[in-house]
């Protein structure tokens, strides 16, 4: 979960901090260009004795509509494929565009965010200052996904790192906390602590490394956080302005009580994307 959302694939490079001292950060979008993104998760799920394991994979395109003087985008945002699976059984591929005979209605569900398309306004320092649906995109995401305006906005406002109004030394940490519900769970509050670790190179790029360690508490009285372990990292393209790559590990166990006693419910996630050029 990177911030969601709180991203990466793994880079088995030789890591070197350059000890590069007051590096300003700035997300630098430029009208009309296009990026692509591809998220997977691996979810393991377990609770009284079963365990369920969950493979999906996103894939989204970034547009940049339009860039004001003060560098502030709006960004496009929009499904291209959803890949899902769970204890290895197939749920859904989009790129089958109809609806199949076997779908479940999980998979009814999901083929709506395939007609999903948004506009983030947001700030070179990564903020999401709002986020535009069509009408018709709400009452979907409504009547068929159950989200409102409000989480679908909390939502989409994790997909960025924000960055400190400030420049940064190596090492140096800033941290930033929102609110967002996550059915079944409630109320979330996640703290997130952000740290520069340097510079790397990887594939001949040079990159700047990012730590990012959240901290979750459930606002719900009848369930807690026994264990919450995990961080993640990122790496982003100074120069041009943008994200390449992230992966993030997370272990929770939460407990609820029941009328019956007290039951506890484990999750592992791990989280990669990638963005790139399109093709």
């Amino acid at each position: 979960m990177f911030r969601t959302w709180p991203l990466v694939v793994l880079a088995w490079f030789c890591f070197a901090a350059q000890g590069i001292s007051q590096q300003e950060f700035r997300w630098k979008f430029r009208e009309g260009e296009t990026r692509d993104m591809e998220m997977t998760q691996e979810i393991v799920h377990e609770m009284n004795e079963k365990r369920t394991e969950t493979s999906q994979t996103m894939w989204l395109r970034w547009h940049i509509k339009k860039v004001d003087e003060n560098g502030t985008a709006n960004v496009e945002q929009s499904v291209r494929r959803l890949k899902m699976s769970v204890d290895n059984k197939p749920v859904i591929d989009t790129d089958n565009p109809e609806p199949q005979e076997d779908d479940s209605p999980i998979a009814a569900r999901l083929r709506a965010l395939m007609r999903v398309r948004f506009t983030a306004e947001t700030t070179p320092r990564g903020e999401i200052i709002g986020v535009q649906f069509e009408p018709e995109v709400l009452d979907r995401l409504r009547d068929q996904l159950g989200l409102d305006e409000k989480t679908v906005q909390q939502t989409f406002a994790q997909e960025t790192i924000l960055f400190p109004i400030r420049p940064l030394d190596v090492g140096a940490t800033w941290s930033s906390t929102t609110q967002s519900p996550i059915e079944g769970l409630g109320q979330i509050s996640t703290t997130t602590t952000y740290q520069y670790v340097g510079d790397e190179k990887i594939e001949g790029v040079t990159l700047s490394k990012f730590k990012i360690t959240p901290a979750f508490q459930i606002n719900e009285s009848s369930r807690a956080l026994a264990k919450q372990e995990g961080d993640s990292t990122l790496w982003f393209d100074r120069e041009r302005g943008l994200m390449v790559r992230g992966i993030s590990n997370q272990v929770f166990e939460i407990k609820k009580k029941e009328q019956t006693g007290e039951s506890v419910q484990k999750n592992s996630v791990k989280t990669t994307i990638q963005f790139s050029d399109p093709k």
